[in-house]
């Protein structure tokens, strides 16, 4: 294999390209079988109201009523069932009639709102619990901030989704509770980065919004699964927006931090566990490879990356070399 760091003919190039990739196309049809079988299950259960699982405002449904003791079981089935209008009498009641828990109703109540798509409203019912927690100092304020900023973000709100990040992102940095943060700020990059079933082409989808947010996490002190996938999500972003450089480089960034054999070819010591190797592996070395040849328009570079690649799945197919024992 030629060294990466050497000088290349072009006529020497694109002889060997065009030879070599006759056999990588037989060797990438069995390549993409696993690969998408390795990402539909690194995937799983990922995205918000993918079929057999709860949208996410039905989750925080589901979360809330977990939350406070003595629900009635009439409310939590309506809320749960969808039932709006019902829901919605129930905790309009119990907001005029309990005092001590009106901000948690009144959140109840804005999250139902979100679960019938009426953002609008559910703006103002957060707003009014929000008045009221904060008056009270209720342990609901924080919980009553992330909902409301979920329904701007569902209206294209972007400002004031960034304020409520601002004012949050101290409290939960100074508190130690990163990984909190964390987790909404990936929702909204996913929220950002995800195309919606049914919608048009593009639509709702804003991708140098997403890559801040996860540059954001990437800053924070994460756990390593939540710091991969911030990783490859980053270059994902970067592609899609037609930034093809920081595509390679978020990339690169991946397999430097994740691939042993990456790592191995360049003299790197690695910093993880051995064992520590992400089953999107694959999947990063062939968007990478296709990044330098469909973006960055280099044949040799990109020869190399594939022929890297070809020898990498060899290997892990044959049961040998640093992927043998890792999936």
């Amino acid at each position: 294999m030629q060294n990466q760091g050497q000088s290349v003919r072009p006529g020497v190039v694109v002889g060997r390209t065009r030879r070599k990739f006759r056999f990588i196309r037989l060797l990438l049809a069995a390549f993409v079988f696993l690969a998408l079988l390795l990402q539909s299950r690194a995937l799983a259960g990922v995205g918000d109201g993918a079929a057999g699982q709860p949208s996410a405002a039905e989750a925080s449904a589901e979360y809330l009523l977990r939350e406070l003791p003595g629900v009635p079981d009439a409310l939590r089935e309506a809320v749960l069932a969808g039932r709006k209008d019902e829901a919605l009498r129930m905790t309009r009641e119990l907001a005029d009639h309990d005092a001590a828990q009106r901000p948690f109703w009144l959140l109840l109540e804005g999250v139902v709102l979100q679960q019938a798509e009426d953002h609008v409203h559910a703006l103002n019912s957060f707003a009014r619990a929000e008045a009221l927690a904060s008056e009270a100092s209720s342990p609901w304020l924080h919980k009553l901030r992330f909902a409301r900023a979920a329904s701007h973000r569902a209206l294209g709100q972007w400002k004031e989704v960034e304020e409520v990040f601002e004012a949050e992102t101290d409290r939960l940095r100074s508190g130690g509770r990163q990984q909190d943060l964390a987790s909404v700020v990936l929702a909204f990059a996913d929220e950002s980065s995800t195309p919606k079933e049914n919608a048009p082409p593009g639509a709702g989808l804003d991708y140098a919004r997403a890559r801040a947010l996860y540059q954001q996490v990437l800053a924070m002190e994460v756990p390593a699964d939540a710091r991969e996938y911030s990783l490859w999500r980053l270059g994902f972003c970067a592609r899609e927006g037609g930034d093809w450089n920081g595509a390679i480089q978020a990339w690169e960034s991946w397999l430097g931090e994740w691939d042993p054999a990456w790592q191995a070819a360049r003299g790197a010591t690695r910093a993880r566990p051995a064992s520590a190797v992400p089953e999107r592996v694959f999947d990063v070395r062939l968007a990478h490879a296709r990044a330098i040849q469909d973006g960055a328009g280099d044949a040799a570079r990109a020869a190399r990356s594939f022929e890297d690649l070809e020898a990498l799945l060899r290997g892990y197919l044959a049961g040998e070399g640093l992927l043998s024992t890792k999936f």
